[in-house]
């Protein structure tokens, strides 16, 4: 499995961070974001989310700041451009 952000390949050994929820409970993303926030590693991450969900979750938590990439962090500033192939 392999991720391309920005045109940036990273793999499933990739180490992040994720903030503790802040989306609104009652909600499927909060659910979701639950679940899958525990994870250490893009792999890990790719594992406990569901598959329809990867990019957009990926995205909209990396546009907001929720979401920190631990290897690469500074190439990151805007996402423009999510694959999760």
């Amino acid at each position: 499995m392999k991720i391309n952000i920005n045109g940036n390949e990273l793999n499933e050994n990739t180490k992040i961070n994720y903030k503790t929820n802040p989306k609104r409970p009652g909600f499927k993303s909060h659910e979701r974001y639950e679940i899958y926030q525990v994870a250490k590693t893009i792999g890990e991450y790719l594992e406990l989310n569901e598959k329809k969900y990867q990019n957009p979750d990926l995205r909209y938590d990396m546009d907001k700041g929720y979401l920190i990439i631990e290897d690469n962090n500074s190439i990151f500033d805007t996402i423009d451009n999510v694959l999760i192939d």
